[in-house]
C-alpha cells in the first residue's frame, strides 16, 4: 500500500473556523457521493491542528489540516486521480486548503516502533535535504542513524506511543504542482502535553546527528494534531475494531 499525505493552511478570504468545518464535515460526505474515485481509498484519516502555545518555524501560516489517504499501489492511485469525477473534489479542496501553502508527499509508511494502539494526538513533520545531499545520504543519515537513535532514546519512546516514518516513494509517475516532501515523520502521543517536552528532547537528539547538515531543520514544516479515522473505507472497520 501507499499513502497520500497533504497539509494545508486555510484559503484566503476563509476563517479557520469555516476552513476546519468544511474540511471536517462537508469534505467527507461529498467524497461518499463520488464512488468512482473513493472505491479506490482503502482508508482516509483526517488530523485536525491542536494550539500547543508552540509556534514551528515552518510553515510561515500554520497549517490547520492533514489529511493521509491510503490506495493499493501507485498505479491505483493515479487510475483514482484521472477519474473525471475528481475534479468536483479538487474544486471542493480550494474551500479549506490554500494551495499556496501545502506539505504533501507520496510514501510508504514503516513503523519503527509502535503502531498497535489508536493515534489520538500526532506531530507530523515534512522533511526535505539540503540541494546539495544525495537521497543515498539522506536515507542513511535518516532512516538509519536517526531511526536507531530514537527508538534508543529512553526518554522518547517514554513520551510517544509510537514513531512512524513516511518514505518517499522514489520516481514516482505522478505530478503535482508541489513538490513532495523528502520524507514524513510522525509521532504519536496519548495527550499533547507531552509534545513540548519531546520537541526539547527530540532536538537535542538531532543536534547530536548533527541532522541539519542533511535536512532542512529549519525550513521542516510541521503541525500538531488530533486525529479520526473516518468510518466507510475497505481498512476503517478493521482498525477501529482494533483499536
Amino acid at each position: 500500500m501507499i499513502k497520500f499525505i497533504g497539509a494545508s493552511s486555510n484559503p484566503q478570504g476563509v476563517s479557520p473556523e469555516d476552513a476546519r468545518t468544511h474540511y471536517e464535515l462537508r469534505h467527507p460526505a461529498l467524497i461518499d457521493t463520488v464512488p468512482s474515485f473513493n472505491r479506490y481509498m482503502l482508508l482516509y484519516i483526517q488530523n485536525y491542528a491542536i494550539d500547543l502555545g508552540i509556534e514551528f518555524s515552518a510553515p510561515a501560516t500554520p497549517f490547520l489540516n492533514c489529511s493521509e489517504i491510503w490506495f493499493e499501489s501507485e498505479d491505483s492511485l493515479l487510475e483514482a486521480y484521472e477519474v473525471p469525477d475528481y475534479q468536483l473534489l479538487r474544486e471542493d479542496e480550494k474551500r479549506f486548503g490554500n494551495f499556496e501553502n501545502l506539505g504533501i508527499a507520496l510514501a510508504e509508511d514503516v513503523s519503527i516502533y509502535g503502531g498497535s494502539t489508536r493515534p489520538r494526538f500526532k506531530l507530523i513533520r515534512f522533511l526535505e535535504r539540503h540541494p546539495n545531499v544525495e537521497i543515498a545520504q539522506l536515507t542513511k543519515v535518516w532512516q538509519e542513524d536517526y531511526a536507531a537513535a530514537i527508538l534508543e532514546s529512553e526518554a522518547i519512546r517514554g513520551l510517544t506511543q509510537a514513531y512512524i516514518q513516511n518514505r518517499a516513494l522514489i520516481g514516482t509517475k505522478i505530478a503535482f504542482p508541489v513538490k513532495f516532501a523528502d520524507g514524513v515523520d510522525e509521532f504519536w502521543f496519548a495527550s499533547p502535553h507531552d509534545i513540548p517536552r519531546f520537541l526539547e528532547e527530540e532536538q537535542a537528539l538531532a543536534d547530536r546527528l548533527d541532522l541539519g547538515r542533511v535536512i532542512d531543520r529549519a525550513g521542516m514544516k510541521q503541525v500538531a494534531t488530533e486525529s479520526r479515522i473516518l468510518p466507510g473505507y475497505a481498512l476503517s472497520a478493521q482498525l477501529l475494531k482494533k483499536f
